[in-house]
């Protein structure tokens, strides 16, 4: 079975994408065609004639408006479209990781500078744009949203459409928030 998620970037899809390794004989491929770093990825070979030697494959991507992803819906059994509702504490979380380039890491809330945010909200408010149009055009998979799977328990939709009972008895989500609220105090 191959598992298609595609998702918003600061939605959560990397915990989730991660979950998956509770199940045995899973291969879990992050961003194998719209990150330049993962290009070595099956050698450039079509997606059509990629070969896996796992039962499972889950390929995690984060949607940008320049990938074509056509050719990896073609081969997917399941789609997973992830994207989230509270767009403020979205865009501070993207911000943050394009000024720090830490995506996937603990950060501090109190450490962050707000006043970054102005200069991203166009590029993201395009890319969440052009997220809901592309997933307009592909009515396809199931769609949920960071909030239903992280504080609403959805995760059980998620497992339902997947047909993969097994996964009811593993703990979701299987890491905490990357942004830690903190606040700085001073010691004196």
């Amino acid at each position: 079975m191959i598992i298609v998620i595609i998702a918003e970037p600061r939605s959560g899809s990397t915990n989730l994408a991660e979950w998956f390794h509770n199940i045995r004989n899973v291969e879990i491929i992050y961003e194998p065609i719209s990150n330049p770093n993962m290009k070595w990825f099956k050698n450039n070979e079509p997606i059509s004639e990629w070969k896996f030697d796992k039962d499972i494959i889950v390929i995690k991507e984060t949607f940008n408006e320049t990938t074509d992803y056509t050719e990896l819906i073609s081969i997917a059994d399941k789609i997973i479209f992830l994207h989230r509702e509270n767009y403020n504490e979205q865009l501070e979380s993207f911000t943050h990781a394009m000024v720090s380039n830490n995506w996937d890491g603990v950060w501090l809330d109190a450490d962050f500078d707000k006043s970054k945010v102005e200069n991203f909200k166009s590029l993201f408010s395009d890319i969440k744009n052009r997220y809901r149009e592309f997933r307009d055009i592909h009515p396809i998979g199931i769609e949920v949203s960071y909030e239903e799977l992280y504080f609403n328990s959805k995760i059980e939709n998620v497992i339902d459409y997947l047909e993969l009972p097994k996964l009811k008895k593993y703990k979701f989500p299987i890491n905490t928030k990357y942004r830690v609220k903190h606040e700085k105090r001073n010691l004196i």
